[in-house]
């Protein structure tokens, strides 16, 4: 079952929520069976200035297999109904030009995590979670948001730092399934309640 957090519900704006979606073990689930697989290979250019992101040399590229559980696509367009989804992961823009197109989805907002330092301690146990959640609060300010992160279960005293804005910490076991968009859904028709 996956692990959820969810802060006061009070004061919401008229203007959707925000979910922010990680990648890596939430779309790109690394060991779904009944996946699609996609080679990519990710030019270096594209490649964030990410601690968390394995280096890449000069001229190289990141050969990675993106696996997609084909229900994925049609989970995103019934999430989009209900929230203005944002990629928080360390894929940055590249998920635009890369993941997007698989998911035949358009181009969303991205957090830069990589304009926030990470701190010594973080990279050392590779807690990329708390360096991505001090720039999500950052871009969301006081709005509605969910996040959504396979390794996001830290999270759970850190959504105090959002002073009882709506907030929703969503950790999937195997990636994205239906229960965690029946989840985000719920959480979204909460806010207007």
């Amino acid at each position: 079952m996956p692990s959820a957090v969810v802060t006061s519900t009070s004061t919401v704006a008229s203007m959707k929520p925000l979910l922010f979606l990680d990648i890596d073990g939430v779309l790109n689930g690394h060991t779904r069976r009944f996946a699609e697989q996609y080679p990519v290979a990710i030019e270096r250019s594209d490649i964030p200035a990410s601690p968390f992101v394995r280096q890449v040399k000069e001229g190289q590229t990141l050969n990675i297999v993106v696996r997609l559980d084909p229900r994925v696509r049609d989970w995103l367009a019934e999430l989009s109904e209900h929230f203005e989804i944002v990629w928080a992961s360390t894929w940055e823009g590249a998920a635009n030009d890369y993941l997007a197109p698989l998911l035949g989805i358009a181009p969303l907002d991205v957090v830069n995590h990589s304009r926030e330092q990470a701190h010594f301690g973080e990279i050392k146990n590779g807690a990329s979670t708390m360096w991505k959640w001090r720039t999500i609060v950052k871009f969301a300010r006081n709005r509605p948001l969910a996040f959504v992160d396979d390794k996001a279960w830290g999270l759970q005293r850190a959504t105090d730092l959002r002073g009882g804005a709506p907030t929703l910490v969503l950790v999937p076991r195997y990636g994205l399934s239906r229960r965690d968009v029946t989840t985000l859904v719920s959480f979204a028709k909460s806010l207007k309640a």
